[in-house]
């Protein structure tokens, strides 16, 4: 069985998506959602986990679908379930997907997968009695499966649903997405060479890693246990086998630098690395 590689998880970054970390100017009428989540160090960290919202009787547009591969691209008209909308198709049975309910960190092997989500909620209403998307969310039976089969590929998503709109009242959804990253496939990034600088209300902080990062990780800035804000991503260069990053953080009061005590490195969901000053 095939697991999600560098392949997938590197098409996943290029798709345009909408990042938790980024989410509060883009979607504010999701404010206590987006709260919930960030208030949640796990996925506050993971760069992987995506907000997905498609709106009660939104268009059917690509912009208002989740393109997470070429293949796939997950919709729903103003009822109904959950369809693929990928290269002019709109079926709930796809050849490229199957969906299960549960979480990728009870084992793979350990889940039950259906052609579609639609066929999950059937099979739990047949045998649990529980009636539609939203009845399952509204017992906290949120949590799903997504498996995409691609290029003789199996690659894996957890789907936390949020909301689900019953009836035809717009077909309106959303969930948390994040992709399933084994651990074995992670590599040792070994941080090194760290420096910092402050000039025109611009504090820098430059670092090297030994193997090349999945995803851009993230630089968090800390005074002992207080958070005090993510440092941006400026730009990387590779040097041989070295790969130099620089994120940049932007204050116009050169003395909040004085609090700077210690940075964060997250990379991906396996490596954290704590720098003191």
């Amino acid at each position: 069985m095939s697991i999600s590689t560098r392949d997938a998880i590197f098409n996943e970054i290029k798709c345009k998506k909408l990042y938790i970390s980024d989410v509060n100017s883009h979607m504010r009428s999701f404010s206590e959602i987006i709260d919930n989540a960030l208030n949640n160090n796990d996925k506050k960290f993971n760069t992987n986990l995506i907000l997905f919202n498609k709106d009660n009787y939104a268009t059917d547009e690509e912009e208002n679908y989740d393109k997470i591969t070429d293949n796939v691209w997950i919709w729903r008209g103003n009822s109904g379930p959950i369809k693929n909308r990928a290269k002019g198709t709109n079926t709930y049975n796809s050849p490229y997907w199957n969906w299960a309910e549960g979480k990728t960190e009870e084992g793979i092997e350990n889940l039950s997968f259906f052609p579609s989500h639609y066929d999950v909620i059937q099979h739990l209403k047949d045998t649990e009695g529980f009636v539609g998307a939203q009845g399952m969310i509204s017992q906290g039976r949120n949590n799903y499966v997504l498996k995409v089969n691609e290029n003789d590929k199996e690659t894996y998503y957890d789907i936390e649903f949020l909301s689900w709109t019953n009836g035809s009242n717009g077909g309106g959804f959303s969930y948390n997405r994040k992709l399933y990253v084994p651990q074995e496939i992670l590599p040792d990034y070994q941080v090194s060479n760290i420096t910092k600088s402050y000039e025109n209300n611009h504090f820098t902080i430059t670092f090297t890693l030994l193997n090349e990062p999945i995803i851009d990780p993230i630089v968090n800035l800390y005074n002992g246990n207080n958070f005090i804000g993510e440092a941006k991503f400026y730009s990387n260069i590779t040097n041989e086998d070295n790969y130099i990053y620089s994120y940049i953080f932007e204050t116009t009061n050169p003395d909040i630098i004085q609090s700077f005590l210690g940075v964060k490195i997250h990379i991906a969901d396996k490596t954290t690395y704590t720098i003191l000053f």
